[in-house]
C-alpha cells in the first residue's frame, strides 16, 4: 500500500514538472524568468491596445493621433531586436552569465554596440 501511495507522489510530481515547464521553457529560452518575461509581455500588450485605439481614432479622425501607432511599432520592433541581438551577442562571448534579465541584456547592447536603448519597460 505504500508503495502504491509513493508511486502516486512521484507521478504527481512529474505531471507538476512537466506542467512547470509550460510556464518556464520559452522564457528562459530567451533568458528571461517567468515573471521578468510577463512583465516585458504585459506591457507590450497594454501598449498595443493604447496603440489599436489610437490607430481606430485616427481611422475616423485622421487629424489625431497622426504618427502615434507607427512610432509605438517601431519602438517595440527596436526593442524586440535590440534584446534578440544582445541575447545573442551574449551567447557568443566567452564568459558565463549567472543569469541574465531585460536590462541585463540592455545594458551589455548599451555597452557593447555604444548605442542608448529606450526600454518599453521603463515608461
Amino acid at each position: 500500500m505504500n508503495d502504491k501511495l509513493i508511486e502516486s507522489k512521484k507521478q504527481k510530481q512529474s505531471k507538476n514538472i512537466k506542467l512547470l515547464r509550460f510556464f518556464t521553457e520559452h522564457p528562459s529560452s530567451i533568458g528571461e524568468t517567468y515573471f521578468e518575461h510577463f512583465l516585458v509581455a504585459i506591457s507590450f500588450s497594454f501598449k498595443l491596445l493604447i496603440t489599436s485605439f489610437a490607430a481606430f481614432i485616427h481611422a475616423f479622425l485622421p487629424f489625431f493621433f497622426k504618427t502615434f501607432a507607427s512610432k509605438q511599432i517601431k519602438e517595440m520592433n527596436t526593442f524586440t531586436i535590440t534584446f534578440k541581438n544582445a541575447m545573442e551577442e551574449m551567447k557568443t562571448e566567452d564568459f558565463h552569465l549567472d543569469f541574465v534579465t531585460v536590462q541585463g541584456a540592455i545594458a551589455h547592447f548599451e555597452e557593447v554596440f555604444g548605442i542608448r536603448v529606450k526600454s518599453i519597460t521603463k515608461h
